[in-house]
Protein backbone atom coordinates (compact mmCIF):
# COMPACT_ATOMS: atom_id res chain seq x y z
CA UNK A 1 0.00 0.00 0.00
CA UNK A 2 1.39 3.38 -1.33
CA UNK A 3 1.13 6.71 1.23
CA UNK A 4 -1.74 7.44 2.10
CA UNK A 5 -3.75 11.03 1.86
CA UNK A 6 -3.94 13.43 4.98
CA UNK A 7 -7.36 12.15 5.91
CA UNK A 8 -9.32 8.51 6.67
CA UNK A 9 -12.59 8.90 6.59
CA UNK A 10 -14.34 6.37 8.71
CA UNK A 11 -17.15 5.84 6.83
CA UNK A 12 -20.96 5.26 7.56
CA UNK A 13 -22.89 2.94 6.19
CA UNK A 14 -27.15 4.34 5.81
CA UNK A 15 -29.86 2.32 7.17
CA UNK A 16 -33.43 2.53 5.79
CA UNK A 17 -36.16 1.98 8.13
CA UNK A 18 -36.15 -1.89 7.94
CA UNK A 19 -32.94 -2.02 8.76
CA UNK A 20 -31.37 -2.94 5.57
CA UNK A 21 -28.74 -1.16 3.90
CA UNK A 22 -29.57 2.28 1.87
CA UNK A 23 -26.90 1.79 -1.23
CA UNK A 24 -28.07 4.92 -2.96
CA UNK A 25 -27.18 7.17 0.04
CA UNK A 26 -24.50 5.31 0.66
CA UNK A 27 -22.82 5.69 -3.17
CA UNK A 28 -23.64 9.52 -2.35
CA UNK A 29 -21.48 9.60 0.60
CA UNK A 30 -18.83 8.05 -1.29
CA UNK A 31 -18.89 10.45 -4.19
CA UNK A 32 -19.20 13.38 -1.72
CA UNK A 33 -15.42 11.97 -0.40
CA UNK A 34 -14.07 11.70 -4.09
CA UNK A 35 -15.70 15.28 -4.83
CA UNK A 36 -13.17 16.67 -2.50
CA UNK A 37 -10.21 14.84 -3.12
CA UNK A 38 -10.19 12.52 -0.27
CA UNK A 39 -8.20 9.40 -1.18
CA UNK A 40 -8.71 7.09 1.59
CA UNK A 41 -12.01 5.74 3.09
CA UNK A 42 -12.07 2.92 6.33
CA UNK A 43 -15.05 0.58 6.46
CA UNK A 44 -16.25 -0.93 9.92
CA UNK A 45 -13.92 1.50 11.81
CA UNK A 46 -13.14 -0.83 15.15
CA UNK A 47 -13.61 2.09 17.49
CA UNK A 48 -17.09 2.71 16.42
CA UNK A 49 -20.26 0.37 16.67
CA UNK A 50 -21.23 0.12 13.46
CA UNK A 51 -18.25 -2.24 12.92
CA UNK A 52 -20.33 -4.71 14.84
CA UNK A 53 -24.06 -3.89 13.11
CA UNK A 54 -23.59 -6.46 10.19
CA UNK A 55 -23.63 -10.07 9.79
CA UNK A 56 -20.37 -11.51 7.56
CA UNK A 57 -22.36 -11.56 4.14
CA UNK A 58 -23.50 -7.92 4.27
CA UNK A 59 -19.68 -6.95 5.49
CA UNK A 60 -18.68 -8.38 2.33
CA UNK A 61 -21.14 -6.97 0.61
CA UNK A 62 -20.27 -3.18 1.66
CA UNK A 63 -16.78 -3.92 1.05
CA UNK A 64 -17.53 -4.66 -2.31
CA UNK A 65 -19.65 -2.26 -3.12
CA UNK A 66 -16.72 0.52 -1.57
CA UNK A 67 -14.37 -0.86 -3.54
CA UNK A 68 -16.01 -0.61 -6.74
CA UNK A 69 -17.36 2.83 -6.10
CA UNK A 70 -14.75 4.59 -4.63
CA UNK A 71 -11.30 3.19 -6.07
CA UNK A 72 -11.43 5.33 -9.50
CA UNK A 73 -7.41 5.54 -9.57
CA UNK A 74 -4.40 3.82 -7.70
CA UNK A 75 -4.16 6.27 -5.15
CA UNK A 76 -7.44 5.47 -3.84
CA UNK A 77 -7.28 3.21 -0.65
CA UNK A 78 -9.95 1.16 0.86
CA UNK A 79 -8.95 0.55 4.50
CA UNK A 80 -11.38 -2.59 6.58
CA UNK A 81 -11.84 -2.83 10.00
CA UNK A 82 -11.75 -5.68 12.20
CA UNK A 83 -13.00 -5.94 15.65
CA UNK A 84 -11.71 -9.26 16.49
CA UNK A 85 -9.87 -9.72 19.81
CA UNK A 86 -10.25 -13.83 19.80
CA UNK A 87 -6.06 -14.68 19.10
CA UNK A 88 -7.85 -17.92 17.07
CA UNK A 89 -9.52 -16.16 14.14
CA UNK A 90 -7.13 -13.50 13.32
CA UNK A 91 -6.21 -15.39 10.36
CA UNK A 92 -9.28 -16.29 9.23
CA UNK A 93 -10.59 -12.39 9.13
CA UNK A 94 -7.92 -11.24 7.42
CA UNK A 95 -8.24 -13.64 4.49
CA UNK A 96 -11.56 -12.49 4.05
CA UNK A 97 -10.90 -9.52 3.88
CA UNK A 98 -7.95 -9.49 1.79
CA UNK A 99 -9.97 -11.67 -0.99
CA UNK A 100 -12.11 -8.45 -1.27
CA UNK A 101 -9.35 -6.51 -2.85
CA UNK A 102 -9.34 -4.11 0.05
CA UNK A 103 -5.69 -2.11 0.60
CA UNK A 104 -5.18 -2.93 4.22
CA UNK A 105 -6.86 -3.79 7.63
CA UNK A 106 -7.21 -1.70 10.61
CA UNK A 107 -6.85 -4.00 13.75
CA UNK A 108 -8.67 -2.53 17.01
CA UNK A 109 -7.94 -4.94 20.10
CA UNK A 110 -9.05 -5.13 23.70
CA UNK A 111 -6.10 -4.85 26.01
CA UNK A 112 -4.42 -8.24 25.82
CA UNK A 113 -0.87 -9.01 27.13
CA UNK A 114 2.06 -7.73 25.21
CA UNK A 115 2.65 -11.45 23.66
CA UNK A 116 -0.88 -11.55 22.89
CA UNK A 117 -1.10 -8.53 20.94
CA UNK A 118 1.93 -9.22 19.06
CA UNK A 119 0.62 -12.22 18.06
CA UNK A 120 -2.54 -11.26 16.89
CA UNK A 121 -0.80 -8.27 14.81
CA UNK A 122 1.81 -10.10 13.42
CA UNK A 123 -0.27 -13.48 12.54
CA UNK A 124 -2.84 -10.52 10.31
CA UNK A 125 0.18 -8.78 9.00
CA UNK A 126 1.19 -12.27 7.80
CA UNK A 127 -1.72 -12.13 5.41
CA UNK A 128 -2.18 -8.20 4.23
CA UNK A 129 -0.94 -4.71 5.88
CA UNK A 130 -1.83 -4.10 8.72
CA UNK A 131 -2.85 -0.75 10.29
CA UNK A 132 -2.72 -0.78 14.49
CA UNK A 133 -5.90 0.70 15.26
CA UNK A 134 -5.82 2.35 18.36
CA UNK A 135 -2.76 3.85 20.72
CA UNK A 136 -0.55 0.75 22.46
CA UNK A 137 1.10 2.84 25.82
CA UNK A 138 3.81 0.58 26.00
CA UNK A 139 6.62 1.70 23.43
CA UNK A 140 8.23 -1.18 24.32
CA UNK A 141 5.66 -3.50 22.98
CA UNK A 142 4.82 -1.25 20.31
CA UNK A 143 8.25 -1.36 18.88
CA UNK A 144 8.16 -5.00 19.11
CA UNK A 145 5.17 -5.67 17.08
CA UNK A 146 5.94 -3.08 14.53
CA UNK A 147 9.31 -5.20 13.36
CA UNK A 148 6.95 -6.97 11.04
CA UNK A 149 7.38 -5.70 7.72
CA UNK A 150 3.87 -5.15 7.17
CA UNK A 151 2.62 -3.37 9.59
CA UNK A 152 2.31 -0.13 8.32
CA UNK A 153 1.08 2.83 10.51
CA UNK A 154 -0.84 3.59 14.37
CA UNK A 155 -3.94 5.32 14.60
CA UNK A 156 -3.23 7.08 17.81
CA UNK A 157 -6.66 6.90 19.59
CA UNK A 158 -7.21 8.11 22.14
CA UNK A 159 -5.04 11.54 20.63
CA UNK A 160 -2.42 13.10 22.28
CA UNK A 161 0.09 15.06 20.37
CA UNK A 162 2.52 13.80 22.69
CA UNK A 163 2.59 10.63 22.50
CA UNK A 164 2.08 11.26 18.51
CA UNK A 165 5.68 13.20 19.18
CA UNK A 166 7.24 10.37 21.06
CA UNK A 167 5.64 7.42 18.19
CA UNK A 168 7.23 9.66 15.49
CA UNK A 169 10.81 9.75 17.42
CA UNK A 170 10.75 6.32 18.95
CA UNK A 171 9.17 4.39 16.23
CA UNK A 172 8.38 5.93 12.73
CA UNK A 173 11.51 7.19 11.81
CA UNK A 174 13.83 4.62 12.91
CA UNK A 175 11.28 2.14 10.47
CA UNK A 176 11.51 4.71 7.77
CA UNK A 177 15.17 5.29 7.59
CA UNK A 178 14.79 1.25 6.80
CA UNK A 179 13.11 2.14 3.77
CA UNK A 180 9.57 1.17 5.03
CA UNK A 181 6.66 2.84 4.89
CA UNK A 182 5.03 3.70 8.59
CA UNK A 183 1.99 6.01 9.06
CA UNK A 184 1.24 8.01 12.16
CA UNK A 185 -2.30 9.39 12.10
CA UNK A 186 -4.45 11.18 14.56
CA UNK A 187 -7.95 10.63 15.43
CA UNK A 188 -9.90 13.16 16.99
CA UNK A 189 -11.53 16.02 14.76
CA UNK A 190 -11.05 18.08 17.61
CA UNK A 191 -7.40 17.90 17.24
CA UNK A 192 -6.27 18.02 13.84
CA UNK A 193 -4.43 21.10 14.14
CA UNK A 194 -2.65 19.35 16.96
CA UNK A 195 -1.94 15.67 15.29
CA UNK A 196 -0.44 18.24 12.25
CA UNK A 197 2.02 20.14 14.24
CA UNK A 198 2.98 17.30 16.31
CA UNK A 199 4.24 15.91 12.73
CA UNK A 200 1.30 13.43 12.25
CA UNK A 201 0.97 11.93 8.37
CA UNK A 202 -3.06 12.67 8.62
CA UNK A 203 -6.00 12.02 10.66
CA UNK A 204 -8.77 9.69 10.80
CA UNK A 205 -11.94 11.28 11.01
CA UNK A 206 -15.84 10.56 11.77
CA UNK A 207 -17.36 13.98 11.16
CA UNK A 208 -15.48 13.84 7.19
CA UNK A 209 -19.11 11.79 6.73
CA UNK A 210 -21.12 15.13 7.62
CA UNK A 211 -17.89 17.66 6.14
CA UNK A 212 -15.66 15.82 4.28
CA UNK A 213 -14.51 19.26 2.39
CA UNK A 214 -14.35 20.95 5.45
CA UNK A 215 -12.07 18.83 7.30
CA UNK A 216 -10.22 17.86 3.77
CA UNK A 217 -9.68 21.52 4.37
CA UNK A 218 -8.02 21.28 7.37
CA UNK A 219 -5.88 18.71 7.31
CA UNK A 220 -4.82 19.94 4.20
CA UNK A 221 -4.26 23.72 3.97
CA UNK A 222 -2.12 26.00 5.23
CA UNK A 223 -1.88 26.10 8.96
CA UNK A 224 -2.82 29.14 9.89
CA UNK A 225 -6.50 29.40 7.52
CA UNK A 226 -6.56 25.88 8.94
CA UNK A 227 -7.05 27.29 12.43
CA UNK A 228 -9.90 29.32 10.85
CA UNK A 229 -11.50 26.54 9.72
CA UNK A 230 -10.97 24.24 13.27
CA UNK A 231 -13.10 27.30 14.76
CA UNK A 232 -15.82 26.46 12.65
CA UNK A 233 -15.49 22.97 13.18
CA UNK A 234 -15.31 23.03 17.16
CA UNK A 235 -19.17 24.28 16.69
CA UNK A 236 -20.38 21.39 14.75
CA UNK A 237 -18.35 19.20 17.22
CA UNK A 238 -20.04 20.89 20.31
CA UNK A 239 -23.33 19.91 19.45
CA UNK A 240 -22.44 16.26 19.42
CA UNK A 241 -21.77 16.28 23.09
CA UNK A 242 -25.28 15.38 23.96
CA UNK A 243 -24.75 11.38 22.93
CA UNK A 244 -22.38 9.25 24.37
CA UNK A 245 -20.90 7.90 20.62
CA UNK A 246 -19.85 9.66 18.56
CA UNK A 247 -20.99 7.64 15.32
CA UNK A 248 -25.06 8.03 16.77
CA UNK A 249 -23.78 11.51 16.99
CA UNK A 250 -22.63 12.38 13.26
CA UNK A 251 -25.37 9.98 11.81
CA UNK A 252 -28.19 12.20 13.86
CA UNK A 253 -26.30 15.25 12.76
CA UNK A 254 -26.84 13.49 9.01
CA UNK A 255 -30.27 12.96 9.48
CA UNK A 256 -31.34 16.10 10.78
CA UNK A 257 -29.65 17.96 7.55
CA UNK A 258 -30.91 15.36 5.29
CA UNK A 259 -28.07 13.82 3.79
CA UNK A 260 -29.19 10.23 4.97
CA UNK A 261 -32.77 9.41 5.91
CA UNK A 262 -36.26 10.22 4.58
CA UNK A 263 -35.28 13.49 3.35
CA UNK A 264 -32.13 13.07 1.53
CA UNK A 265 -33.41 14.08 -1.64
CA UNK A 266 -34.84 16.83 -0.27
CA UNK A 267 -31.40 18.26 0.46
CA UNK A 268 -29.78 20.31 -2.49
CA UNK A 269 -28.73 23.41 -1.75
CA UNK A 270 -25.58 25.16 -2.06
CA UNK A 271 -23.62 26.53 0.88
CA UNK A 272 -20.31 28.90 0.32
CA UNK A 273 -17.31 27.68 0.89
CA UNK A 274 -14.06 29.72 2.28
CA UNK A 275 -11.64 30.73 0.05
CA UNK A 276 -8.68 28.51 1.52
CA UNK A 277 -10.55 25.87 1.61
CA UNK A 278 -12.33 26.31 -1.28
CA UNK A 279 -8.74 26.23 -3.11
CA UNK A 280 -7.17 23.27 -1.16
CA UNK A 281 -10.08 21.33 -2.60
CA UNK A 282 -10.09 22.09 -6.09
CA UNK A 283 -12.35 22.49 -8.84
CA UNK A 284 -15.31 20.28 -7.60
CA UNK A 285 -15.28 22.34 -4.76
CA UNK A 286 -18.63 24.49 -5.33
CA UNK A 287 -20.25 20.95 -6.67
CA UNK A 288 -20.26 20.07 -3.03
CA UNK A 289 -23.43 19.93 -0.92
CA UNK A 290 -22.38 21.60 2.42
CA UNK A 291 -24.10 21.77 5.67
CA UNK A 292 -22.14 24.50 7.59
CA UNK A 293 -24.21 27.90 7.91
CA UNK A 294 -25.68 28.93 10.73
CA UNK A 295 -28.68 27.99 9.62
CA UNK A 296 -27.27 24.34 10.20
CA UNK A 297 -25.87 25.33 13.56
CA UNK A 298 -28.93 26.75 15.10
CA UNK A 299 -30.66 24.05 13.86
CA UNK A 300 -28.76 21.12 15.14
CA UNK A 301 -27.88 23.35 18.67
CA UNK A 302 -31.91 23.77 19.21
CA UNK A 303 -32.62 20.16 18.17
CA UNK A 304 -29.91 19.37 21.22
CA UNK A 305 -31.40 21.74 23.97
CA UNK A 306 -34.87 19.82 22.99
CA UNK A 307 -33.50 16.80 24.11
Amino acid sequence: MKKTGPLITSMLVPMKGDYTINWDEYKQLLNNQLACGISDVLVFDPLNWDSQAFSESERLEIIDFTIKNFRGCSRDHVIVGSAINSTMMPCDEAEMIKKTGADAIMVGMLPLTSIEMMSHFHTMADVMPVIIGNSIDEIGTLRKIVEHPNIIGIRTAPTSPEYIKKVIADIAEPIREQGRVFHVFGNDDNLIISSREAGADGTVSLTANLVPDLIFGITKVDIKFAQIAAKELSKLIETATYQSDASVAIRSMMESVGMIGSSASKMSGKFPLPKEIKNAIGPNAESMIVFRNSLMYSHLIKQRESR
